[in-house]
């Protein structure tokens, strides 16, 4: 299982009021909460980390200010203005990671732990479908920054607050084949690795299958709805299991509603919503997958 330190149930209706209101990661303007998605790509099973503010040394990230190059980055974990993330573990690519209600500028610092390039897009979130911000490649072996945090932060590694792992609100997704059976104390987070031979509770092969799906994930003041439609444009055109959410700053109550897109019919949605690293509510299933925690 990874340890990961970092910083009701939503029916039609609050999906749609979500549509109505100018709250669905549309928000551009600095200091305003957006949706912000990091996609990471490339062969499948390859291998990064979330990088941590003790081992951060050989980041760097493309300098915003100058004139040329690269600058050394002192960032780690996901930051914004107000709030940080950091994760301790190995993921595997293909994996999405949505920040909602985070405000700008942001950060996401991520070492290439395998043998072949990833790709990383950094997008902006709307209910119509994200938008392409940036495009990045971390060859084998590199760690960079990738940041819109002006270059004396990036050096100082300043930038959001400290982590309060009480107050980080995680929610992970993925999906599996309509046959599988999971044992019931099984959780996201201890998905093995795409092309390995784990089985499930009946002893047949437990693999996320990368199911589309989108989801709506709030509090009782702000909704956001995430649907990649413009993510990639040569590969994929939604969100995909694995995910990671964060809800940062939740007032009242943290809630997440996920849908699988009609062409994924045979498979099912299982999704575990954590305060810092308590589980607070899981639920799967083909139909719309919920969490929610009242505060």
């Amino acid at each position: 299982m990874r340890r990961i330190l970092r910083n009701g149930i939503l029916v039609v209706t609050i999906a749609a009021t979500a549509l109505s209101l100018a709250s669905c990661g549309g928000q551009t303007e600095e200091g305003r909460p957006i949706e912000i998605l990091y996609f990471v790509k490339g062969p499948s099973g390859t291998k990064f980390e979330i990088v941590g503010a003790g081992d951060n040394l050989d980041c760097t990230a493309e300098s915003t200010e100058q004139a040329s190059g690269r600058i050394r980055s002192r960032g780690f974990g996901f930051q914004s203005s107000d709030a940080s993330h950091v994760l301790d573990g190995t993921f595997r690519a293909p994996h999405f990671f949505i920040l909602e209600n985070e405000t700008q500028p942001t950060r996401a610092v991520f070492r290439n732990l395998g043998d072949a390039s990833l790709t990383v897009l950094r997008l902006l979130g709307a209910a119509g479908g994200s938008t392409l911000l940036t495009n990045h490649t971390i060859a084998p072996g590199e760690c960079i920054s990738i940041s819109n945090f002006p270059d004396a932060d990036e050096t100082a590694g300043s930038g959001s607050p400290p982590f309060d792992l009480a107050e980080d609100f995680r929610i992970e997704v993925c999906s599996f084949a309509k046959a599988t059976v999971l044992p019931d104390d099984f959780r996201c987070q201890d998905l093995p690795p795409r092309g390995t031979t784990d089985t499930d509770a009946d002893g047949g092969v437990l693999l996320d299958i990368g199911a589309s799906f989108l989801a709506t994930v709030g509090d009782l003041t702000t909704s956001f709805l995430t649907r990649c439609l413009q993510v990639d444009a040569d590969q994929r055109t939604e969100c995909q299991t694995p995910a990671t959410f964060y809800m940062n700053n939740p007032q009242d109550q943290v809630s997440v509603a996920v849908t699988r897109l009609n062409n994924q019919v045979d498979s099912f949605l299982q999704v575990d919503l954590y305060r810092g690293d308590k589980l607070l509510d899981s639920d799967r299933g083909t139909g719309d997958v919920t969490a929610r925690e009242d505060l």
